[in-house]
């Protein structure tokens, strides 16, 4: 009973924001949507590895920022002032850049997404992997 509940809690509220992000024209600072369209993934998106100095290092997306997932809300705004600039992350798995991801979203960035890991990244983005 408790996970069904649980399940019916998570339902409602995606549905809640899905009927708000369909309904919303744009974001608070004014901003265009949320997904990347195609023409922004083709000029450009911003690339964010929120890993460790050494995992990017070892491997990383062509022209991907390192900026760590812990000290992502004080290294952006010198680098991504408009909070209006469509950024990807990733991680190794995903769970970093899901927890950067939140931490730009409540610092005003409205463009953010999680692309969880290099491999994808580069494919969905149509970049390298470069060391």
């Amino acid at each position: 009973m408790m996970k069904a509940q649980n399940f019916f809690s998570r339902f409602c509220n995606r549905l809640g924001q899905l009927l708000l992000s369909a309904f919303s024209p744009s974001g608070t600072n004014g901003c265009s949507g949320s997904a990347f369209s195609p023409e922004e993934l083709s000029r450009g998106v911003v690339v964010i590895d929120v890993r460790t100095s050494s995992e990017y290092s070892e491997g990383h997306v062509e022209g991907a920022l390192l900026m760590p997932y812990n000290h992502i809300t004080s290294l952006i705004p010198a680098q991504v002032p408009d909070k209006c600039t469509p950024i990807a992350v990733y991680c190794h798995l995903g769970g970093r850049a899901a927890m950067a991801r939140r931490s730009l979203r409540k610092a005003g960035y409205e463009r953010v997404e999680n692309l969880l890991t290099p491999l994808r990244t580069a494919r969905k983005l149509n970049k390298e992997l470069v060391n």
